[in-house]
């Protein structure tokens, strides 16, 4: 049996969306710029089916090939496959209904499963507006293998857990799949059949920049991540040798040193991310990273040896300047919290980074300009604005569910779905206020140049500073 991990194109005349299924905690944004990040899902997904089952095992990123979509049902044809996996950005939905409709004229007998948080909170409402023959919910490496054992030596359907589809005019959803305990298992990610060099990250320092994970699920409850809904709530971490071991991997084999440490917190456990920063130092692994994380999980002695172990940049999700509105979007950290932490990542020669949301439950006028003001106290190297939306799979969805509608592409992180009396053209223009205020200060340009280390450096901030000019400057 012949399978392909594909990426769809991007549809005419609009930019990316993020839909990897790892990235579950923003299932379907519109990027504000055209840089791709590694389809890390994909390619974990990839890497199991090559090594637990008989099949062929082909990729292909039309997105980051730049193909339309008459390129990519031309490659589909030539790689020739029998089942197609995709991950479905909720936003997206409309776009994927349609390439999938075209490529179904063209190939008949192809099958289509898909992946992703959407479709595994929405499984039967997915397969009765799409068309698509299976639905994977949840972590989807095992139930792939045994959807494959079952189309390739026969077998019941029924059998595949956390397998949706269609049967006798039916729709049958099988009993959830238990999460993988323990996830060293699982066979490393197919770089191999991914273009590794055309991967990059706004705020990287160098091209190619690659991800890694070293754990699975977050034990936080955030509102508005869907991380819960795909990756769940456990904690599940990786072994700090096979960690390495991968990260070897990168930099030998795929020139990969700029690195970004993609687990949706990766401070959670100070002493393990100690642990494995001796061992890059150890190891004399060389390489350059970026992580994501919370301001109440670091302290300064992990962050001196994450120093020394080559990180460079940390993106904290900071989220509102008002401690009433984070206390509703379930992150009761403190604006202390907030503050102490970016000035230790400064003194530390750590660049911090800071993400906020407006629009949220609660969300006033007044809020707002306190997430403005704190943005522009903080020492942050970056920052980015985004509007708060209920993407299926996080509670926010859950509690205004009956009030969204059924038109996805309104998720698209331009407006809110709450009732604040602010409306899209309001917060559209805090936005833009907002990066207009951060961005154009005399002070931060300053900054921004006496940080500049190199040539590659200073275009990377160049880069930076056009993308928020000819998005933000109106």
């Amino acid at each position: 049996m012949k399978s392909l991990l594909l990426v769809l194109p991007t549809e005419d005349k609009k930019l990316p969306i993020q839909t990897d299924a790892v990235l579950a905690r923003c299932p379907g944004i519109f990027l504000k710029s055209n840089y791709l990040l590694t389809p890390i899902g994909l390619a974990y997904l990839a890497g199991a089916l090559r090594e637990w089952t008989d099949s062929r095992v082909d990729f292909l990123d039309c997105r980051v090939e730049s193909y339309s979509t008459s390129e990519a049902i031309r490659r589909i044809k030539e790689l020739d496959p029998d089942i197609i996996f995709f991950t479905l950005g909720t936003p997206a939905l409309d776009y994927s209904g349609a390439f999938f409709r075209r490529l179904k004229e063209e190939i008949p007998e192809l099958q289509v499963a898909v992946v992703g948080t959407h479709v595994t909170v929405l499984p039967r409402e997915s397969l009765e507006a799409l068309p698509l023959d299976y639905i994977i919910r949840g972590e989807p490496e095992e139930s792939a293998r045994d959807l494959i054992m079952v189309l390739e030596r026969g077998g019941e359907l029924e059998q595949v857990k956390g397998l949706s589809f269609r049967s006798d005019n039916r729709i049958i959803n099988n009993p959830d799949r238990p999460l993988i305990e323990d996830i060293d298992l699982l066979p490393l990610p197919a770089r191999d059949l991914i273009p590794n060099q055309k991967y990059s990250a706004p705020l990287a320092r160098h091209r190619p920049f690659g991800l890694i994970l070293t754990a699975r699920g977050c034990p936080y409850k955030c509102k508005f991540c869907a991380t819960r809904a795909y990756y769940g709530h456990t904690w599940r971490q990786r072994k700090i040798e096979s960690i390495v071991a991968e990260l070897r991997l990168m930099v030998e084999r795929y020139g990969i040193r700029d690195i970004g440490f993609w687990d949706d917190t990766f401070t959670i456990q100070p002493e393990r991310v100690i642990a494995l920063c001796r061992e890059i130092i150890k190891e004399k692994l060389k390489i350059e990273w970026i992580c994501l994380s919370r301001v109440d999980t670091v302290n300064r002695e992990l962050l001196a040896w994450m120093k020394k172990a080559g990180c460079y940049q940390i993106q904290f999700g900071v989220e509102s300047g008002d401690e009433d509105i984070l206390r509703r979007l379930g992150k009761p950290v403190t604006i202390k919290q907030v503050k102490q932490t970016f000035w230790w990542c400064v003194e530390e020669g750590i660049e911090p980074v800071a993400f906020f949301m407006i629009g949220n439950p609660g969300e006033t006028e007044e809020s707002i300009r306190r997430t403005i003001d704190l943005a522009l106290e903080l020492p942050a190297s970056y920052v980015s604005f985004n509007i708060n939306t209920p993407y299926p799979g996080c509670e926010l969805f859950d509690q205004l569910r009956k009030s969204l509608g059924d038109d996805w592409s309104r998720f698209n992180a331009r407006q809110s779905s709450y009732q604040t009396g602010l409306d899209e053209k309001k917060l559209e223009e805090y936005i833009r206020k907002a990066y207009r205020k951060f961005y154009y200060r005399p002070g931060y340009i300053i900054s921004s140049l006496s940080r500049i280390s190199s040539i590659p450096d200073g275009l990377r901030h160049l880069k930076a500073g056009l993308e928020i000019v000819r998005r933000f400057h109106r």
